[in-house]
């Protein structure tokens, strides 16, 4: 957990950056798309925000790679 406290800001920004890019690369569709543009009104919209999960976790490990960016590797043996 302290890792995570540590980099806090650095995951905020990260996640934030790939929702965006998902949702705007989603706009492009022209459609509106289930649980990216549509309000959370029921639980069809939990069902179809949960799946942009997925979509959304490998926008951020591209987002990361895109950028270089590392773990801290660990020190000691």
């Amino acid at each position: 957990m302290a890792v995570v406290n540590v980099h806090a800001i650095t995951i905020f920004l990260w996640h934030q950056t790939a929702m965006i890019a998902v949702t705007a690369l989603g706009l492009l569709t022209g459609g509106i798309l289930p649980g990216l543009h549509t309000a959370p009104d029921s639980a069809a919209w939990v069902a179809a925000r949960l799946a942009w999960l997925p979509v959304f976790g490998a926008a951020l490990v591209a987002c990361c790679a895109l950028a270089g960016v590392k773990r801290p590797g660990r020190a000691g043996g």
